[in-house]
């Protein structure tokens, strides 16, 4: 990498010297060409030719050695250069960037995972967990779920019934025996319980003949 480096500049040092050297003929080449035309030159248009002709040559020269320089100053900025973690997008310079995981570098190098993703149904361990269920809106004896899961703790489960049909919500098994109130027409059926983990509890709708019918579910405790 550092002969790379050492033969662009000296590539850009080659650049720049030939856009002075030629720079510097055109001047001179204007002051002469000055100088004899105020005593008359050309004399014919055979030397009036072989002067432009000349001061053609030399001002192409120019051009083409500034735009090779500038050319030099592109290859110069491009990646092949830039130090290892040193990208445009680092926040300073010799920082590594950020990686993309999201999560934070880890003492001794690599990343912390970032927070864990927990079902849609799960609460934070210790935490109270809130569930939703819905009735079936044309009045059919089911819920939307037919199956639940919790963290061991405090659990609420709340049935919404959008249908003309009463429903509501119930739980039993080990020794958790609690029903909610009977609702319809959009009303709210809840149930609160603390729930031991390892072990899986019923829910299910306590109108007579619901349960019997399908209404009913497992909700399991982790």
């Amino acid at each position: 990498m550092d002969l790379f480096v050492l033969a662009s500049e000296a590539d850009s040092e080659a650049s720049i010297n030939a856009f002075v050297i030629a720079g510097a003929i055109l001047a001179v080449w204007a002051v002469i060409v000055a100088l004899l035309g105020m005593r008359g030159f050309p004399r014919n248009r055979g030397g009036e030719r072989i002067a432009i002709a000349i001061t053609g040559v030399l001002f192409v020269g120019a051009v083409g050695s500034a735009i090779a320089d500038q050319s030099k100053v592109g290859e110069r900025r491009g990646p092949e250069i830039d130090k290892p973690g040193e990208g445009p997008e680092s926040p300073e310079p010799g920082k590594p960037t950020e990686q993309a995981s999201g999560g934070k570098e880890a003492p001794g190098g690599g990343a912390e995972p970032g927070p864990k993703d927990e079902g849609e149904q799960k609460g934070e361990s210790g935490k109270p967990t809130a569930l939703a269920l819905t009735a079936d809106p044309s009045g059919a004896t089911k819920f939307d779920k037919t199956t639940l899961t919790a963290n061991a703790g405090q659990v609420t489960i709340t049935m919404t019934n959008p249908s003309p049909v009463p429903h509501n919500v119930a739980l039993r098994g080990n020794g958790v025996d609690e029903k909610g109130d009977v609702v319809q027409g959009d009303g709210k059926s809840s149930v609160e319980a603390t729930l031991e983990p390892g072990l899986s509890y019923q829910f299910y709708c306590s109108v007579p003949g619901h349960e019997q019918s399908g209404m009913r579910g497992t909700l399991n405790v982790e």
